[in-house]
């Protein structure tokens, strides 16, 4: 797999600030602890501290410009080989300074009954390789340290859906990182699998959670919306 690490063009990513009680903190952030990752982690740092995009951070503990630091949540299709592809994965989200980072189309599948952790310096890859007899099943979420800590709870749903709770003072999040089949005649699995990220979804609005979905969903919205005006039926699963 080709990694660009400065070219965001290939994986979609949503920046928001960082809850209040995760570190780094949101004040004075200190640049020692704190490295510059790469020259978009330093655009972004001075687009919202409202900087010069060319400003230098320097820390200094009683005036500091750079209070607001931020996350970094994204998603990526590998199109299957995980093994051969883990080692530049593992860098991609280093370097390109992400906080969660959703994997599908793994090409894996184990016997696993629950999601398995493999535990690296930096960060957590969490996986459900459960799907059975799917050669393009597998997906995962990469999360950083300081977000571990706060994942109170797991689902996940034959290796096509993997769903995370981080609970933080006041503010749950859930996010959810599926990857939807792409052969339309698999109409039964298909539906199923919706079914459950609906009841994800719904179980989290109820419940007053952020949600953030996301992953590879194999449809054309276009297409959808015109389908099902020309029909009073329910939706399409596809």
């Amino acid at each position: 797999m080709e990694v660009q690490q400065n070219n965001n063009s290939k994986v979609p990513s949503s920046i928001s600030p960082l809850p209040e009680n995760v570190s780094p903190p949101i004040t004075n952030i200190n640049f020692e602890n704190r490295p510059i990752s790469n020259l978009n982690d330093l655009l972004t740092l001075n687009v919202i501290n409202e900087l010069n995009p060319n400003s230098i951070p320097s820390y200094n503990p009683i005036h500091n410009q750079y209070f607001i630091d931020y996350v970094r949540i994204g998603t990526i299709n590998i199109q299957s080989g995980f093994n051969t592809k883990k080692d530049d994965i593992n860098l991609f989200f280093t370097q390109e300074n992400f906080d969660i980072l959703g994997l599908t189309e793994l090409d894996l599948v184990t016997s696993d009954e629950f999601p398995r952790k493999e535990y690296f310096n930096n960060h957590v890859i969490i996986y459900d390789t459960s799907g059975t007899n799917d050669r393009n099943s597998g997906v995962a979420l990469i999360v950083s340290k300081p977000f571990c800590k706060h994942i109170a709870k797991t689902n996940f749903y034959k290796g096509r859906l993997i769903c995370i709770d981080l609970f933080f003072k006041n503010h749950p999040i859930r996010i959810i990182n599926t990857y939807i089949h792409a052969n339309n005649t698999k109409t039964q699995s298909i539906k199923d699998l919706t079914e459950k990220l609906f009841q994800l979804i719904l179980e989290a609005n109820t419940n007053n959670y952020n949600l953030i979905v996301m992953g590879d969903f194999n449809v054309n919205p276009q297409q959808f919306i015109k389908d099902n005006q020309k029909t009073q039926n329910a939706p399409s699963w596809k």
